[in-house]
């Protein structure tokens, strides 16, 4: 808009200088008028043109009328040109269209069938994040895993309710903060009793009291827990009526309540462990660098695409101005941290990749161990070297897969001494895995 406005400024400049009279020197004399008054001017007198130069205005004229006619004829006659030759080459191409479609009927025989091409979808590196339940070793996909484990601990409740009790409360519950409630609210009822033995005061729990209602009924495990312990589920008379009460009864032993509390305090939750989801492909090494990750792989919540866009603006800024090596490396490694997941391949010598599924902080050393798991027993007297996709050796202990740049995704190369390679023939991998082998 503001290139608009000066284009109009200066033509508005130009208008009035065109208007505003005769130029005059500073030192000539403002008071006299700068143009001379048309009323004062006598008129100038018209003289007749000679018969000559009408004879040569009335050619010029005629000369002018012939051009501009024969001007008008071209053009018309230029336009049905064009459009004759448009319909001509119409006609051309459907009459060549219908030759082709002749010809490949004659071509293919009546009785079989062309199979129509369907487009084949892009592969995704991982269908699903996939959980190995700790119980039953069971592999499931990470929604479901929950599920899983407790259908698994359920199952196993009766031969162990101590045990297994207090391993769904540490495991089904993911809001730590709600568990150590539910671990401090039981040991509590425990220690009244331990400290009241002949009280049985303490030896009761009102079924409806909302704290336990909200600390421990509300968890998976809590009731069973305690009901484990002892305590039985009763409903006895009140002034309000009968009421319903866990009550423990007297021949419950101190030494039985304190290895309980024990059992509570120490259990410790059960973590599922990752898939590797193994895959083998075939590819070249362009199609080797595609990766499409699924949702699973990435920790951002609804706040967080919230605050995207003013991110943005910010990584702007920041851009702008300079930074030290450290500055950028944390902003980096903060980056990384929106990925839970990462997708790493591993490229052979005779172009056969393998893929597996890790998690951003384990080691290097988990893809050297995942990496010599898939070779068969021949190849694995093979020494080899991870090099990452800038084609640096990654070796360095303790270093992990977001130290060494490669989440969410990377794709790395065995290098192997060309000597050695001589002594193990291809391919490297077990059969098993060589036998699901897709293309990428």
């Amino acid at each position: 808009m503001s290139v608009v406005k000066k284009f109009i400024e200066k033509q508005r400049l130009k208008w009035k200088f065109r208007h505003a009279g005769e130029g005059h020197s500073l030192t000539q004399d403002d008071r006299r008028p700068r143009r001379q008054d048309p009323s004062q001017t006598a008129p100038a007198t018209r003289v007749e043109p000679t018969g000559e130069a009408r004879q040569a205005g009335g050619a010029a004229i005629a000369r002018f009328e012939k051009s501009t006619a024969e001007k008008s004829n071209s053009k018309l006659t230029g336009l049905a040109f064009r459009r004759d030759y448009d319909t001509e080459k119409r006609r051309v191409d459907v009459e060549r269209r219908e030759t082709e479609a002749r010809s490949q009927q004659r071509a293919t025989p009546p009785s079989k069938k062309r199979p129509e091409q369907v487009a084949t979808p892009s592969v995704l590196p991982v269908s699903g994040i996939r959980l190995i339940c700790p119980i039953t070793g069971v592999s499931v996909l990470e929604g479901e895993i929950q599920e899983q484990m407790a259908a698994a601990l359920a199952s196993s409740l009766e031969e162990e309710p101590l045990t297994v009790s207090a391993l769904m409360i540490h495991t089904l519950c993911r809001d730590k903060d709600a568990v150590q409630a539910c671990v401090t609210i039981i040991c509590k009822y425990v220690d009244n009793v331990c400290a009241h033995p002949d009280d049985p005061k303490y030896r009761k729990i009102k079924w409806m009291n909302k704290t336990l209602q909200e600390k421990v009924v509300k968890l998976q495990g809590g009731v069973e827990f305690l009901q484990a312990v002892g305590f039985e589920r009763k409903s006895l008379p009140s002034d309000e009526g009968n009421v319903e009460f866990l009550v423990l009864p007297d021949e419950v032993q101190m030494d039985h309540l304190v290895s309980c509390k024990e059992i509570l305090t120490e259990a410790e939750g059960l973590k599922p462990e990752l898939d590797r989801s193994v895959c083998v492909f075939k590819s070249h090494h362009r199609s080797a660098l595609r990766f499409d990750l699924p949702d699973g792989f990435f920790a951002l919540t609804k706040e967080d695409l919230k605050r995207e866009q003013q991110q943005r603006k910010d990584q702007l800024e920041r851009d702008s101005m300079l930074r030290t090596k450290v500055m950028r490396d944390r902003e980096m490694s903060a980056n990384r941290k929106r990925y839970r997941y990462a997708v790493i391949r591993v490229k052979f010598p005779d172009e056969v990749v393998i893929q597996g599924t890790f998690k951003p902080g384990e080691k290097v050393e988990a893809v050297r161990a995942f990496v010599n798991d898939c070779m068969k027993e021949d190849a694995k007297v093979l020494a080899f070297s991870l090099m990452d996709p800038a084609g640096k050796r990654v070796g360095n202990e303790g270093v992990t897969l977001t130290d060494a740049n490669l989440v969410p995704s990377a794709l790395m190369t065995l290098a192997v001494d060309p000597e050695m390679l001589r002594l193990v023939s291809p391919p490297y991998l077990r059969s098993e895995l060589l036998d699901s082998m897709k293309i990428l």
